[in-house]
């Protein structure tokens, strides 16, 4: 039997994140399964288990067992596979495996070999840099990568394509891996090749099968383990800020993609806290690939913060498997760009109940859905109106504290009426959410530029129930619901949500058992996504959380302590 494909291979489940360190089992597929998921995977894509592999220890290699691999293919699969384990980095062979196509695009040859010499001694021709280089595949020039954070990089090394259209670079930690990185500034993509350790590149361009397609071969020479020297900053990284106990799991920085991972840890935090199913997707999915499916790497991913509750201490993880289906479903939020995590929560929670809406996940958003009542009057036509819309989070200014920033967004407004008379509008909560979401503005545009409001903002309780409808009860249409069977204060409480609507109070309690007293609308502060840096398209976010009078601080990979005065600099705020 043949080797399987292993462009797909993980060294996690890819339901989960059961890893090599207890075992997983590949299929005919490629692909990656814990003992839990592999029957799932089996009965819907019908393919076969190949092998199954094992770490044994730190030192000791791999174990492959319960093959249908003859000796030699057993020989060749340990070979491939020690080199993808013992990569430094996953993510980065992951995203770039994952993502590569075919260049279509002319490229000059230039000499034949580059000999980079020393990897210890090399570093960006123009600045000072000296990891993630890349190599210009044309004429050898080495240049730092594209301004990211969490990395260093002035982009020089797109300023020498700018310079001299050389469009093909090689990522130079890259070259010692089993499958280096090729990028072509023109596809701005990663493209395909193949690839001879130690450091042989040979690149088809153009159609293949197609008269003219062009191979160009070419061998670059680099002394020195490069790995090294990323291991030895992120060693470094890791010891400022040493993780604490905590019932929270970081998530691993893939280049400028802490608005999604800020964002997935608020939602994550409350999936957490309830009582929800996150394997049931699982069942019901028809893709055969959980790796092509959006909502079967978000459950994955928010399955395994709700058990981080209960197991505490977990490792932080990637979401790279889902960071690559968000680039593809929501192209808006480009590679490697910073976006606002204000959008992103807008885009991924329509995503979510889209999937809900085809009964394909649980109820995620119903916890943070509210509806609001709008009250139009003219005084110069006498016109009266009423109207609901739902919502999931209420978007204000930043006035002073929370209260009055909220208290904004329930103001009266005044509209000219084409009687011309003044329409007076008010707005009102009728059904409040479990959790409330409440974005506060942080810039604004000045002299055709948009700049960060820094001002700090005043935490206190939120009091709904100051936002609700202050008409009284018919008491004719109080009985009337009373008499068919709902407890008299319960139909008066309803009637006064909804200004004495009788068919919105029927229907509010059908749906409800018990309708929930104002005095129980009073929602205190859970955590909130907060953004370091002057500027909306740089900078970072961090996901806070204030719980049993403790302050996280979930930054990336680290959960640190912090003081609940840094709650006074968010962005995003969740209050329960």
């Amino acid at each position: 039997m043949e080797l399987p494909d292993l462009s797909k291979f993980r060294e996690k489940c890819c339901y989960c994140y059961e890893d090599i360190k207890t075992g997983i089992s590949v299929c005919s597929c490629g692909l990656s399964f814990c003992k839990e998921h592999k029957d799932l995977h089996l009965g819907k894509a019908k393919c076969q288990i190949v092998f199954e592999i094992k770490e044994i220890g730190n030192d000791l290699g791999i174990e492959i067992k319960n093959t249908m691999l003859g000796e030699a293919e057993i020989e060749e699969l340990r070979r491939r596979m020690e080199t993808l384990v013992r990569s430094e980095d996953e993510d980065e062979r992951v995203i770039f495996r994952d993502e590569e196509v075919v260049c279509m695009h002319e490229c000059p040859e230039g000499p034949c070999s580059i000999d980079l010499g020393d990897a210890g001694n090399l570093s960006c021709k123009v600045c000072d840099v000296k990891t993630r280089l890349w190599v210009c595949f044309i004429c050898g020039y080495v240049g730092c990568g594209r301004m990211q954070y969490g990395a260093e990089g002035n982009g020089h090394a797109r300023a020498h394509y700018e310079e001299t259209q050389h469009n093909v670079f090689v990522l130079v930690p890259s070259l010692i891996k089993e499958s280096c990185e090729v990028f072509c500034y023109l596809c701005d993509s990663n493209i395909r090749f193949h690839y001879e350790i130690p450091g042989n590149i040979t690149i088809d361009f153009g159609d293949e099968g197609k008269a003219g397609r062009k191979r160009v071969k070419k061998r670059i020479i680099c002394n020195g383990i490069v790995e090294q020297e990323e291991k030895k900053l992120k060693a470094m990284e890791k010891g400022k800020n040493e993780s604490i106990p905590s019932p929270y799991v970081g998530i691993v920085n893939s280049g400028n993609t802490c608005y999604i991972s800020s964002v997935l840890q608020m939602i994550g935090y409350v999936v957490s806290k309830e009582d929800i199913d996150m394997e049931q997707h699982f069942e019901i999915c028809c893709d055969k690939n959980p790796l092509e499916c959006f909502f079967c790497q978000l459950m994955r991913v928010l399955n395994r913060m709700k058990k981080a509750r209960k197991e505490k201490n977990i490792d932080s993880i990637s979401i790279l498997d889902l960071i690559i289906l968000i680039w593809r479903d929501m192209p808006m939020f480009s590679k490697f760009m910073q976006q606002d995590s204000h959008e992103f929560l807008l885009f991924l929670l329509e995503k979510i109940r889209e999937g809900e809406g085809l009964y394909l996940i649980p109820s995620i958003t119903s916890f943070f859905e509210f509806e609001v009542g709008r009250k139009i009057s003219c005084s110069g036509c006498m016109d009266k109106s009423t109207s609901y819309e739902s919502a999931m989070m209420i978007c204000t200014c930043l006035k002073g504290d929370i209260r009055r920033s909220v208290e904004m967004f329930f103001s009266p407004d005044e509209w000219n009426c084409k009687c011309g008379g003044k329409k007076n509008v008010s707005r009102f909560v009728t059904i409040p959410p479990r959790y409330l979401i409440i974005q506060v503005g942080r810039y604004s545009y000045n002299n055709n530029k948009v700049e960060k409001i820094k001002s700090k903002i005043g935490i206190k309780s939120v009091k709904l129930k100051d936002f609700m409808s202050k008409d009284e009860a018919d008491e004719s249409l109080a009985k009337k619901l009373s008499d068919d069977g709902y407890s008299l204060e319960d139909a008066k409480r309803a009637l006064g949500i909804f200004c004495n609507d009788e068919g919105k109070a029927r229907s509010f309690l059908e749906r409800q058992s018990s309708v929930v007293s104002p005095e129980d609308l009073k929602y205190r502060v859970v955590g909130c996504i907060n953004h370091s840096g002057d500027n909306i398209k740089a900078g970072h976010y961090t996901w806070w959380v204030y719980e049993d009078e403790k302050c996280y601080k979930i930054d990336d990979t680290n959960v640190l302590g912090s003081n609940v005065e840094v709650l006074e600099d968010g962005y995003i705020f969740l209050f329960k």
